[in-house]
C-alpha cells in the first residue's frame, strides 16, 4: 500500500559545516541512500537496505523512520533541532550560514507518482556541483518548491518554552505543550482541552503496553478549594476595601463573618464552592458594570450573598441591611441576570461531586470518564469574558486552576503525549516528528518501548512520518538502527547501538561517566584512599582513626554492589589489622612466653588474628 502522499519531502542527509557549537556533523535521516561528498562535489546512490525493502525482505524498514541524536547537556542538540526545523519547514538555511557555514547541504527527496527526485539546500549553492551517475540524480531545489515544504511537529515535556522547540518557523510548526492544559492556540476552550485528556485516556486501550491507565477508576479532574479560597484570602484589594469601613459597620461585621465561614477546612458542600465562584465573579461584574463600582468587593459581597442568602443560615441575620444596600445601589437588574447565569451554571456541574481527603482537602471531583463539553469546566478554570442576557461582557471567568488526579506524572505524560501525536499525524500525515528529551517523566520500561510504541501508531493510523529524537536515553537509543544516531559533543563514532545491550550503554561515557551516583562514589573514593593512606585526611578528617575504621565499616555495609562490597571489606579487615595498636604488644608477649608453653599456644592463637610487622 502506497502511504507516502504525492509531493511529499522526506529528509535524507544533512552536513553542518559550522552552526552555533555544531562543527562538522553529518546525520542520516535515512540508510536507504548512500550520500558521497569529494570535495566540492555530491553524489547519492541507493543502498543494499533499499533494495529490500523495496522487495518486501526488509524486517527494520519501519525503524528507518527513527533517527537520534545523543550527547550531554550544552553539546549542541537543541541547536540541531532548531536547525533542522527551520530547513524543513522554509526549505533554506538560516541566513547566518552564508558567510559562517555556508558549505553546509541538506539534501531531501520529494516522492511522487512517478517515482523519487532529490533536491539539494544549502546556504551556498556555488560551493557544489551534483554528481548525476545515472542511479540517482540530484538537483538544485527551485524557489518555488520551497515554499511547499512539510510540517514539524515539537515535543518537549518538561518545558514550554524549552530550547529546540521554541523557535518559530511560521505556521508550518505544530508544537505541542507539556501540559494538557496549556492553550497553544487561540479560541480553544478549556472545557475542549479537558474533554480531549478525558478521550485521550479512554483511548489509551488502543496502546497495549499503556492500556491499563484507561482503566484506572480513580483518575478525575480536582477543582481544590484551597485555591478558591485564596483568590479571597489573598486579595489585599479587598482587605484594603474592608479595611476604610468602621469595625462596627453592619458591613465589616458581613465581610468579618464570610470570611471566617469560607476558612473552614472540614465538612465543605458543592454551594461553599458556588459561594466563592459566585463573589468572584459578582466582584468582577460590579467592575465592569456601566456604573464602574468604586467598592467592588463590597458590592460583590452583598449581590452574591443576596443571591444565595437562603442557603446559608450563617448570613441571614443581615438579610435586611443586604435588601436595603442592594436597593440603594440600584444592583437589582445585575442580582437577577446572575441569578440566570447561576442556575445554568449549578447545572453544568452537575457531575461534579465535594470530596475531601488529607492530600487535597476539600475539592471539587469529576471522574475523567464522565468528562464532556458541557462540564461547566470554562465557567471556572476559563479566564475569558462571558456574556449575559442582553448584556455583552458581563464578567471574566476566575481562572482556577484544575488538577488531575489519580494519575502519575508519567501517566498523564504519556496520555497526553501520544495521543497529541495521533491527532497532529491525523491533520498533516506528512509531518516531520521533532521529540526532545521525549523520556522525561517516563519509566525506564516506557523509555524501552517508546520506538515501538511510536511504530505501532504509525502502523494503526497508516503514516510515515520521520521522527528524530534528541534523548539522553540509552533505553532509546537501543532501537536506533546502526547509522541513524549522531553524537554529538564527542569525536568517537556511535556504532553497533541497535539491539545493544541497555546496561553496557549506560556504561558508555556518552552518557555517563560513572556508573554509581557520584555522591556514592566521592564517599568510596575517599574511603579507598584511606585504607591506602592511614594519615589521608578526605575521610572523616576530624575523627580518631578507631573512629574513622568504624565509620569505614558503616559506609562498607551500605554499598549495594556486591563485588564491590566484598572486595572493600577485604581490604578493610586487612588494612585493620595491619594498623592495629595492638599488634606490637601481642608481639612482644609471643617473645617473652617462651618459657610457658601454654600462655606461648593462646597468644599464638590471638596472633594468628593479626598480621603483625616484625621490627
Amino acid at each position: 500500500m502506497e502511504l507516502i502522499a504525492d509531493g511529499q519531502f522526506k529528509l535524507v542527509y544533512l552536513w553542518v559545516e559550522e552552526y552555533k557549537n555544531i562543527i562538522d556533523k553529518s546525520l542520516h535521516f535515512s540508510l536507504n541512500y548512500d550520500v558521497k561528498r569529494n570535495d566540492k562535489e555530491i553524489s547519492i546512490e541507493r543502498t543494499d537496505f533499499f533494495q529490500y525493502s523495496t522487495q518486501l525482505k526488509n524486517p527494520v524498514r519501519h525503524l528507518d523512520f527513527f533517527t537520534a541524536l545523543i550527547g550531554k547537556n550544552g553539546t549542541g542538540k537543541s541547536n540541531l533541532i532548531e536547525l533542522i526545523s527551520y530547513i524543513y519547514t522554509t526549505g533554506f538555511f538560516p541566513k547566518e550560514m552564508g558567510q559562517v557555514g555556508a558549505n553546509s547541504f541538506c539534501i531531501l527527496e520529494q516522492m511522487t507518482n512517478q517515482g523519487s527526485q532529490f533536491y539539494l539546500l544549502s546556504p551556498s549553492y556555488t560551493s557544489y556541483s551534483l554528481k548525476n551517475n545515472g542511479i540517482q540524480d540530484l538537483a538544485f531545489i527551485p524557489r518555488e518548491l520551497a515554499k511547499s515544504f512539510g510540517q514539524t511537529v515539537l515535543y518537549h515535556p518538561l518545558s514550554d518554552v524549552a530550547a529546540g522547540t521554541s523557535s518559530s518557523t511560521g505556521l508550518t510548526s505544530l508544537k505541542i505543550s507539556s501540559n494538557p492544559f496549556k492553550k497553544l492556540i487561540t479560541g480553544v476552550s478549556d472545557s475542549e482541552l479537558a474533554k480531549r485528556f478525558s478521550d485521550s485516556a479512554k483511548d489509551m486501550t488502543d496502546i497495549s503496553k499503556l492500556a491499563y491507565i484507561s482503566e484506572n477508576q480513580f483518575s478525575r479532574l480536582l477543582f481544590l478549594y484551597s485555591d478558591f479560597k485564596e483568590n479571597i484570602t489573598e486579595n489585599v484589594d479587598l482587605h484594603y476595601e474592608f479595611e476604610g469601613f468602621s469595625k462596627n459597620t453592619s458591613y465589616v461585621k458581613l465581610y468579618n463573618e464570610f470570611i471566617l465561614y469560607i476558612s473552614r477546612k472540614n465538612d465543605l458542600i458543592k454551594d461553599d464552592f458556588i459561594l466563592i465562584y459566585l463573589f468572584l465573579i459578582s466582584v468582577s461584574a460590579v467592575q465592569s458594570d456601566i456604573k464602574k463600582s468604586i467598592v467592588p468587593h463590597l458590592d460583590g459581597l452583598m449581590i452574591c450573598l443576596k443571591i444565595l442568602l437562603t442557603r446559608f443560615k450563617v448570613f441571614q441575620p443581615f438579610e435586611k441591611d443586604i435588601n436595603k444596600y442592594i436597593e440603594r445601589q440600584g444592583w437589582d437588574k445585575l442580582v437577577d441576570k446572575l441569578s440566570l447565569h447561576l442556575k445554568g451554571f449549578e447545572l453544568s456541574i452537575d457531575s461534579f461531586e465535594a470530596g475531601f481527603n488529607d492530600v487535597h482537602g476539600s475539592h471539587l471531583f469529576i471522574e475523567l470518564a464522565n468528562v464532556d463539553d458541557g462540564n461547566g469546566i470554562d465557567f471556572i478554570c476559563g479566564t475569558g469574558w462571558v456574556d449575559l442576557p442582553n448584556l455583552k461582557r458581563a464578567f471574566q471567568a476566575p481562572g482556577l486552576p484544575i488538577k488531575i488526579d489519580g494519575l502519575s506524572s508519567g501517566e498523564v505524560t504519556a496520555v497526553h503525549f501520544f495521543n497529541e501525536i495521533k491527532l497532529a499525524l491525523i491533520q498533516e500525515p506528512n509531518s516531520v516528528v521533532i521529540l526532545d528529551e521525549p523520556e522525561n517523566s517516563f519509566h525506564p520500561e516506557w523509555q524501552r518501548c517508546l520506538v515501538y510504541l511510536l511504530s505501532s501508531l504509525f502502523l494503526e493510523l497508516k503514516v510515515e512520518p520521520q521522527v528524530i529524537i534528541s534523548s539522553h536515553s540509552p533505553f532509546v537509543l537501543s532501537d536506533i538502527l546502526d547509522g541513524k544516531a549522531l553524537a554529538l559533543g564527542n569525536n568517537r563514532s556511535l556504532n553497533d547501538s541497535f539491539a545493544a545491550n541497555i546496561h553496557e550503554m549506560l556504561a558508555d561515557s556518552f552518557f555517563l561517566e560513572s556508573t554509581i551516583g557520584e555522591a556514592a562514589k566521592i564517599e568510596i573514593e575517599r574511603l579507598v584512599g584511606f585504607i591506602n593512606d592511614h594519615k589521608s585526611e578526605s575521610f572523616l578528617p576530624d575523627a580518631s582513626f578507631e573512629d574513622k575504621l568504624l565509620g569505614a565499616e558503616l559506609l562498607v555495609s551500605h554499598i549495594g554492589d556486591r563485588l564491590l562490597r566484598k572486595e572493600l571489606k577485604k581490604r578493610l579487615v586487612s588494612f585493620s589489622q595491619k594498623n592495629n595498636v595492638d599488634s606490637a604488644m601481642i608481639t612482644k608477649l609471643v617473645r617473652y612466653s617462651q618459657s610457658n608453653p601454654d600462655l606461648k599456644n593462646k597468644l599464638e592463637d590471638l596472633q594468628a588474628l593479626f598480621i603483625v610487622d616484625e621490627e
